[in-house]
């Protein structure tokens, strides 16, 4: 007999003979002992109650874990088709925005205008002229749209453009009027 056993029998022991004297008799001890007793095997079935429900959580957390995880990679297989699409989505853009004139057989025009570039140093006004003579358009000759100055105060400069005037001016533009 271990320990544990020779400990239950005495208390065993004590028991019948404390029942076996009148109630003012008794020990408090023994009846200590009682409710000791009772609540270790309350802590025990407790601790039973929990460590399912530890074992419980740990597999809902694993079960979370592999659905997260294959988020993840859900996520990661839609974002790179998200990004081939938008990249091929800006090459059409690109293909459709380049100046010049689609013909029926796909070939492109290499036509070129140049475009006058000027600020107004007497107004501050920034304006465009589209041509297909720049040398004819210098500080001299530019006329001010918005305050009428001609006195050759505007910073100039020239860019190149392939394509048409049409597709600048009107281009996509909104028509708002004639005279």
């Amino acid at each position: 007999m271990n320990d544990k056993e020779r400990f239950r029998a005495a208390i065993e022991t004590l028991r019948s003979v404390n029942k076996a004297l009148p109630v003012e008799q008794r020990s408090p001890a023994i009846n200590a002992a009682d409710t000791v007793e009772r609540f270790a095997g309350e802590l025990r079935r407790q601790s039973s109650v929990l460590k399912r429900e530890i074992e419980t959580t740990r597999n809902d957390l694993a079960e979370m874990k592999r659905r997260v995880n294959q988020g993840a990679s859900e996520l990661a297989t839609q974002d790179q088709r998200a990004e081939e699409q938008r990249k091929e989505f800006e090459q059409s853009l690109r293909e459709a925005f380049k100046p010049g004139i689609r013909l029926p057989s796909g070939a492109r025009t290499d036509a070129k205008f140049a475009v006058i570039k000027a600020k107004c140093l007497a107004c501050s006004l920034h304006f465009l002229l589209p041509t297909w003579d720049p040398e004819r358009h210098t500080n001299d000759t530019l006329h001010c749209p918005e305050c009428g100055q001609h006195d050759g105060a505007f910073l100039v400069w020239r860019d190149e453009v392939h394509g048409f005037i049409f597709e600048l001016v009107p281009g996509r533009s909104q028509f708002i009027g004639h005279p």
